[in-house]
């Protein structure tokens, strides 16, 4: 059984959209998510990642309307990565990151590494115009992306020191601006995050073979573990991670690239699992149920539809893993679903 988050948690995203003209009704039908907006009051934690992510991107695409700009795609996050993975050490990959910025023109945002002591600071610029919650929220997105493409290059998590924003506080106490894992120090100059300077003379210890194995996945962590969800075990973490790929129609990373995601080893992810009575195996098939249960429910797809997006190779597949999930076929489940609705 899914876990599930309060809507709540999304509301002054959402009344920020609606203050620009969108409906929230329509927000969630774009979303895919087929209820009456009044009638949700929590979501599954893949429903939620989703919507989360749709809401991100709504406000993204918005700040960068008003700036005249077209906002960052996946395509240009992966071309940044593919641009950096040779660097020697994160001092490095910083000063190319900014290259790539550059070469972007009105495009790109700005990003430099400086050191004061002990300590670095990494500045991120997006040149927005308006300084109001919708900028905060896609600055603070990007902001954690570059923190955990950096800690993934190096292989290891990095702890923040400090994030500075140049945002005044919003009004309404919002769990998921918790992005970045240290409190945010609002009214500041620029944006900054601050770190242990010894970071940035860390090697990087990623090859091209494996972004490529991970590249499909990133920035999951833009959406999924900034969520204001308390995953604080591996497997919450890995559940987390596993529903939102599948929200976005992609196939579910093999081991070693799940493990590269959370900067262990294949071998140290699967005694982590062990340790918390689980399975990278029994995850994947928990998520692949609970995904599987919600298009049954939720959406008009066929039996057919419904196994293409699960990713398996007909129905007849999906059909006979299906039953062992849940006793019933597929067709039944859904029946006695809507009978009992």
């Amino acid at each position: 059984m899914q876990k599930a988050v309060p809507i709540a948690h999304l509301k002054p995203a959402l009344d920020e959209l609606e203050r620009l003209g969108h409906s929230r009704s329509q927000l969630f039908q774009q979303a895919g998510i087929p209820l009456p907006a009044s009638e949700i009051i929590t979501l599954p934690v893949g429903e939620f990642i989703h919507f989360y992510g749709f809401v991100l991107r709504m406000l993204e695409g918005e700040t960068s309307h008003r700036s005249d700009r077209q906002p960052f795609t996946k395509e240009v996050v992966d071309l940044m990565c593919f641009c950096v993975i040779n660097c020697t050490n994160l001092w490095e990959v910083v000063e190319r990151a900014a290259a790539f910025n550059r070469a972007l023109g009105p495009r790109g945002g700005t990003i430099k590494a400086e050191r004061h002591g002990g300590w670095a600071e990494i500045v991120v610029d997006s040149h927005r115009r308006r300084h109001d919650f919708a900028g905060l929220m896609v600055d603070l997105a990007s902001m954690n992306l570059y923190s955990k493409l950096f800690s993934w290059l190096i292989g290891k998590q990095i702890q923040l020191t400090k994030a500075t924003v140049m945002y005044s506080a919003p009004d309404d106490p919002l769990l998921m601006l918790d992005f970045l894992g240290v409190p945010l120090d609002y009214g500041q100059s620029a944006n900054r995050l601050i770190l242990a300077s010894s970071y940035m003379d860390m090697p990087v210890v990623r090859s091209y073979a494996e972004l490529l194995q991970v590249i499909d996945y990133f920035p999951f962590d833009s959406w999924a573990t900034s969520c204001p969800y308390e995953a604080t075990s591996i497997s919450d973490q890995l559940r987390v991670l596993l529903m939102g790929v599948m929200q976005r129609g992609q196939p579910l990373p093999k081991l070693p690239a799940a493990a590269q995601l959370f900067y262990m080893s294949s071998a140290t992810l699967c005694r982590r699992l062990r340790e918390e009575g689980s399975s990278y195996g029994k995850l994947r098939s928990d998520c692949q149920r609970d995904y599987a249960e919600y298009l049954l429910k939720r959406t008009d797809l066929s039996i057919q539809e419904v196994a293409i997006r699960m990713g398996f190779g007909d129905d007849r597949a999906f059909r006979r893993a299906f039953g062992k999930w849940a006793g019933y076929s597929p067709s039944d489940y859904r029946h006695r679903f809507q009978h009992d609705h």
